[in-house]
Formats: structure tokens, sequence, C-alpha cells
């Protein structure tokens, strides 16, 4: 994981969030989140992106998904500040 993911991350939640410190909270697709710092920003991502790899895959062979999984992957994509589309 580069520090330049970290770095657009930064970017994304003073765009779409808030300006404030780490650690500090914003409003971002109508829930709290928390600013991360470079080492929680490292573990959540690579949480997010392995249950992503792993929906995707299961979307190629498919199976049915459980709704709790899409909501896991909302809820990792929000902490990111990302969006995530079905």
């Amino acid at each position: 994981m580069s520090a330049e993911a970290y770095e657009l991350y930064l970017q994304r939640f003073t765009e779409k969030v808030a300006d404030v410190e780490v650690g500090s909270f914003g409003k971002y697709d109508g829930k709290l989140v928390k600013k991360l710092d470079a080492d929680e920003f490292h573990k959540a991502w690579a949480e997010f992106v392995e249950l992503r790899d792993n929906y995707e895959k299961m979307m190629e062979m498919g199976l049915t998904i459980d709704n709790i999984i899409l909501k896991l992957l909302k809820e990792r994509a929000s902490a990111l500040v990302l969006s995530f589309e079905l």
C-alpha cells in the first residue's frame, strides 16, 4: 500500500466530509466517519479490498449474495469516503 493512497483518502475526506484533524469525525453518506490515521487507513483499505474482491468472485460465480455482505461493503466504503455501487 502506497502513501499515495492515503494522500488521496485525505483529499477525499477534506473535499467530501470536512477539513478536520485526524481522529475527528465528519458526516459522509448520512453517517459519521472518523478521519483515519495512516495505520488505520491501511488496515481499513486492506479489509475493504479483500471484501470487494470476494464479492466480485461470488458475483462471477453466480452465487447468491447475502445482504450482510452488501451492508459491510457499503459501511467500509463510507469509512474510506468511497462510493460503492452495486
